[in-house]
């Protein structure tokens, strides 16, 4: 079975995937430095190094793969460290999760896999 992985890290959930015997096709990462890391815990794939938000989606096709994993930045929704209270709507990272959703709306996978923090569900009500 073929997944991908998107805001992939250094791999941590493709190489949980691996070891269940899915193959990565493609993975994204926005930092240069983590995706090395990935690069050399994920040789075989097609690592992307770009913001998700200039990714051309026509690179992911309909069916391709069975599974889309990913972990969009979870900052602006934890409860600690550096979330934006008073203006949560200006805190851009609280939107990549968007991007996520787009490509699992074109590629269609039959199921995806999602990780992000408690505080996601209550975006619209920051407390």
């Amino acid at each position: 079975m073929k997944a991908i992985d998107l805001f992939a890290g250094c791999g941590g959930f493709s190489t949980g995937f691996v070891k269940a015997e899915f193959k990565i096709t493609h993975a994204v990462e926005f930092d240069k430095t983590i995706a090395r890391t990935y690069a050399l815990n994920h040789p075989s794939t097609t690592l992307i190094v770009d913001d998700i938000q200039n990714i051309n989606n026509s690179i992911f096709q309909p069916n391709s793969v069975d599974v889309i994993i990913g972990g969009p930045p979870c900052q602006g929704f934890s409860m600690a460290g550096a979330r934006i209270r008073q203006n949560f709507i200006d805190d851009q990272r609280n939107y990549l999760f968007r991007h996520y959703f787009n490509i699992v709306s074109r590629v269609r996978p039959k199921v995806f896999v999602m990780e992000n923090v408690k505080g996601i569900q209550t975006m619209n009500n920051p407390r």
